[in-house]
């Protein structure tokens, strides 16, 4: 189960798009100026990647190990969030949505489903469209069997180390956001993204991340039309809220936020926002 709550948060950087603009190629960036008496970070993760593609960052390392408290989307080490979450994942009246799809589409993820979890969608049907899509894309676009969290490795090693954790949203808002997108529409970017588009755009993304390339990511994640018309419910508004709720904490003392990388770049990316409020950042290269 910690896998999926995990992968569900991987969703988040896998669709959200963001508006490109010229910057350096890094995921930390240092926070100074303005009010703060000591820098804080903000890393852009990716919620979720086979264990032996990832090896934490000498800077992140540094970062954190300077930092007084870190901050996530969401605290994957807090049993509460997994208890708050689990019974939202299902669809209202255990309906299973997947009915009406027409033969070939409910064959295919069916068949999936019982691939990689043993079950179909006779049984896993009464779960959520996007629950359903961030199992499968992870199970399918990471064949390994060892997956790791960059939140959960973060997490980890500040508890080990003592450190506060600080969420910046609930389990109920984030399973919120998908519940004002149609299931016909999550549907479809479920076959879309478990065919062979989605495979090579998978590919393609993690290449710009290990590159640290946030203006490659951008626009890769600019061409998804779903997100695209959700904008403002997946991104925009939660940048804006983030931006808002992260000076106080940052005065309290050194923080490194690690959210997706999809919330860095553009122009109404959570490090233009912070620009904007008085803060310094600087790439940590």
């Amino acid at each position: 189960m910690k896998n999926l709550r995990t992968s569900l948060l991987a969703v988040l950087i896998l669709l959200l798009p963001v508006l490109t603009q010229a910057q350096e190629q890094s995921l930390l960036w240092k926070v100074s100026g303005k009010d703060l008496n000591s820098p804080s970070y903000i890393y852009g993760t990716m919620h979720m990647l086979c264990a032996q593609d990832f090896q934490m960052p000498e800077k992140l390392q540094s970062a954190l190990a300077e930092s007084q408290t870190l901050v996530l989307e969401l605290n994957p080490m807090d049993p509460a969030v997994m208890a708050e979450m689990q019974p939202l994942m299902m669809n209202p009246g255990m309906e299973n949505v997947y009915k009406g799809l027409t033969a070939e589409d409910y064959a295919f993820i069916d068949s999936t489903l019982k691939v990689h979890f043993g079950a179909g969608l006779d049984q896993m049907g009464i779960m959520k469209p996007m629950v359903l899509s961030s199992m499968l894309t992870m199970a399918v676009m990471l064949p390994c069997e060892a997956k790791i969290s960059v939140d959960g490795i973060l997490a980890q090693q500040a508890t080990d180390g003592e450190k506060p954790i600080q969420s910046l949203e609930t389990a109920t808002f984030q399973m919120s956001i998908f519940d004002e997108i149609p299931n016909a529409l999550q549907i479809d970017e479920m076959l879309r993204s478990l065919g062979e588009e989605g495979f090579e755009e998978f590919e393609a993304l993690k290449k710009a991340y290990f590159a640290e390339d946030l203006q490659a990511l951008a626009k890769l994640m600019n061409d998804n039309e779903m997100v695209r018309q959700y904008e403002e419910t997946f991104l925009l508004q939660r940048n804006r809220n983030w931006a808002e709720a992260l000076p106080a904490l940052m005065q309290e003392g050194s923080c490194l936020v690690a959210v997706g990388a999809g919330h860095l770049p553009g122009a109404e990316g959570l490090l233009e926002l912070l620009k904007k409020a008085g803060y310094t950042l600087e790439p940590v290269l």
